[in-house]
């Protein structure tokens, strides 16, 4: 018997180690194929180019501005390209994401998922320009990190739908200030609101800061307030590195809930880009509680034109609920884009 549990354990080792072979080959072997430079496209050029100097300006607001330009371009880029919310919250115009998700987990049994999702903005011109519709199924936080910063994102998703009119408050080169209106179709109907303030610094020709603030109101959470900090660090013209810190506390939450996020980005070509990940996140009441651990590797590919695009993303997860086990996932996605950014 004992001989036949050292076997079972060596095999789940091996199994183990497999997915870290795995998961290490595509971390590294990918950008050993890249042979294009990074190529930063007009549209991503665009929601920096307000921040540039005006001919009068002297010669340091000319340099900074190229330093600004520098690092928000290749930020806004990635964002752009990856479709990030924050791209879409901050500067698309009209654009809709539709996405075909395929997950693979291994838990206490192995589980195959499909999981359709949308996310919209939709300009509202007639109205000053100033107000926006967004249509999403993630939560009601239109500011939720991209999916590869969520653990097991396929499975985390409960397909409530969300619709939020924005009216975009006030924008300047280094803040924003929006307020939300809207409603989550969930068993029903459930109101929120929320106002937000954004600010960005730049700190030299490589970094930048990113910070916003929310308060909001939400029918079962009651009242709460989300921070998060976002550094930006401009590694190469093709690699950006990200971190990422946040904290929501309301009236249903156990104390605060948290997460660091650490990310980079590689542009492999025009076409092609990987991110790296590792993320952990928890709560503090009632105590200090590492919820969960992620690594993950996530490859995105333009497939056809300019709108269509796959993702693979291998995961390995050390959830709470598991006792912080060993739990690898493998997800397949296809986004098609809609409209203009």
């Amino acid at each position: 018997m004992t001989n036949m549990t050292d076997y079972l354990t060596k095999k789940r080792c091996l199994q183990h180690l497999e997915y870290l072979i795995a998961l290490f080959y595509l971390l590294w072997c990918p950008p050993l194929f890249a042979a294009e430079k990074i190529v930063i496209t007009p549209e991503a050029l665009t929601p920096c180019a307000e921040s540039s100097s005006a001919p009068t300006d002297s010669w340091l607001d000319r340099t900074h501005t190229t330093w600004s330009e520098r690092v928000c371009n290749t930020a806004v880029h990635f964002d752009r390209f990856f479709g990030d919310t924050r791209y879409d919250s901050e500067y698309a115009s009209s654009l809709v994401r539709v996405y075909n998700s395929f997950s693979l987990t291994q838990k206490d049994s192995t589980i195959l998922a499909f999981n359709p999702r949308i996310r919209a903005r939709i300009a509202l011109p007639n109205l000053q320009e100033k107000f926006n519709l967004l249509i999403s199924d993630d939560t009601q936080d239109q500011d939720a990190l991209s999916p590869s910063a969520e653990i097991l994102p396929e499975h985390n998703s409960n397909n409530h739908y969300s619709a939020t009119l924005r009216w975009i408050a006030q924008t300047e080169k280094k803040h924003q200030l929006d307020l939300d209106v809207g409603t989550r179709f969930n068993h029903g109907l459930q109101f929120f609101t929320q106002t937000r303030f954004r600010y960005y610094y730049i700190l030299n020709e490589a970094e930048r800061w990113n910070f916003s603030e929310t308060l909001f109101w939400r029918a079962r959470e009651g009242f709460g307030e989300r921070s998060q900090l976002d550094f930006d660090h401009l590694l190469a013209a093709n690699k950006l590195f990200r971190w990422t810190s946040a904290a929501t506390f309301s009236e249903s939450t156990q104390g605060v809930d948290w997460l660091e996020q650490f990310t980079l980005f590689q542009q492999l070509d025009v076409k092609q880009a990987l991110s790296y990940t590792f993320a952990f996140s928890g709560f503090t009441i009632p105590a200090f509680t590492t919820e969960n651990y992620g690594i993950s590797a996530r490859y995105r590919r333009n497939i056809y034109s300019n709108w269509l695009y796959l993702e693979l993303e291998p995961q390995l997860n050390w959830p709470l609920d598991q006792q912080h086990e060993f739990t690898p996932a493998f997800i397949l996605r296809i986004e098609a884009q809609f409209g203009q950014q």
